[in-house]
């Protein structure tokens, strides 16, 4: 992912993820203090991220990619930071700790490929590991109400695969 800032949101991603993102400062905003790992999947977070809750945009996106692979989303969790416009070093060194995290693990980790994802600012992959399955967004955005920053977000789901028909 790279950072941004000079190009509008609605440029640079479809409108469902536009949406999630424009969330994230009104999100924040009733959001709870720094988080360390997360609930859902036991990822520890070095660069502690805030919690965000949705409002219905960021489920909304998950449940389209997730149909996109096949998947149903279930439990979600959404994290967020916010990250200097000059700060490429961060923004990699955390989609390197994101998926590292299941790479060195027991999970086998695979692209999520969906429609509503056309741009190199937002990369969905899923983690299956024996009765633990996950689909994981990492979107990078300039930031809707600060100037030069950016949002990255990450939102997390279990999301085992859909009976064949």
């Amino acid at each position: 992912m790279r950072i941004s800032a000079s190009v509008p949101v609605v440029t640079i991603l479809p409108v469902m993820v536009a949406l999630a993102l424009l969330s994230f400062s009104a999100s924040r905003a009733q959001a709870g203090s720094l988080v360390g790992k997360s609930p859902l999947t036991g990822l520890v977070f070095e660069d502690q991220p805030q919690r965000l809750e949705d409002k219905g945009a960021f489920r909304d996106v998950m449940n389209k990619v997730a149909a996109d692979s096949k998947r149903a989303c279930g439990s979600l969790e959404i994290f967020g930071w916010e990250v200097a416009e000059d700060d490429q070093s961060r923004v990699d060194s955390l989609e390197k700790s994101v998926k590292g995290f299941f790479k060195k693990g027991s999970f086998t980790v695979r692209e999520a490929r969906s429609g509503i994802l056309w741009n190199a600012d937002a990369d969905a992959f899923t983690a299956d590991a024996d009765d633990t399955h996950i689909l994981a967004l990492l979107t990078l955005s300039p930031s809707a109400t600060r100037e030069r920053t950016s949002d990255m977000v990450l939102l997390l789901c279990a999301a085992p695969l859909l009976p064949k028909n």
